[in-house]
């Protein structure tokens, strides 16, 4: 069996596209209505949650290590990554502030909600 085309799998993809943009509408509504300290607590979440994720991954790639060598390498990985980030040779997608106040890459929504 080949390749399914993606309009055969959803042949109503606006439906889609509609229920993405009542999602992020509806969570562009919510961090509206929060306070300073509610976003940096959601933001502070998320980025543990990132960790989380990033830990489990060098620990699902190495199941023998321990939880220390986990972190270890986490941390390697990380500071890798923050010397491509100062040579240069990691060039973050360019931003621009929406009408919401919030950086978004140039290529996501441009659209007003």
């Amino acid at each position: 069996m080949g390749v399914i085309p993606l309009q055969h799998m959803n042949p109503d993809l606006s439906e889609t596209q509609a229920l993405q943009q009542a999602i992020r509408r509806e969570k562009v509504l919510r961090a509206r209505a929060m306070t300073e300290e509610e976003k940096l607590v959601a933001t502070l979440d998320q980025i543990e949650l990132a960790f989380e994720w990033m830990l489990e991954g060098v620990k699902q790639q190495f199941p023998d290590l321990t939880e220390e060598e986990a972190h270890r390498i986490l941390a390697e990985r990380l500071d890798r990554q923050r010397g491509r980030e100062d040579r240069g040779l990691f060039v973050a997608v360019p931003t621009e502030t929406s009408a919401l106040g919030k950086s978004q890459p140039l290529d996501n929504f441009s659209h007003e909600l």
